[in-house]
């Protein structure tokens, strides 16, 4: 179990590290942070789901059908 949480780190650490260094800026950004959190999380998913299906959801990310082993992508 610990190699796929490794593996999960190896491929996901750079979008939070930019998620997070978004956050942490000194400026004003709560008006750029809807479209920030939406960006980090289509970047996400588009590591486990395929781009039709995250443009399926209209930028709802509750709506996307990550069970659908067809809109999964493949584990290689």
């Amino acid at each position: 179990m610990t190699e796929v949480y490794l593996l999960f780190y190896q491929s996901a650490l750079q979008s939070f590290l930019h998620f997070n260094m978004f956050l942490q800026r000194e400026d004003p950004i709560i008006f750029l942070l809807c479209d920030q959190i939406t960006k980090f999380l289509k970047t996400l998913l588009g590591k486990f789901v395929t781009v039709a299906a995250i443009k399926d959801s209209r930028n709802d990310m509750t709506q996307v059908d990550f069970t659908n082993e067809g809109k999964q992508l493949s584990s290689k």
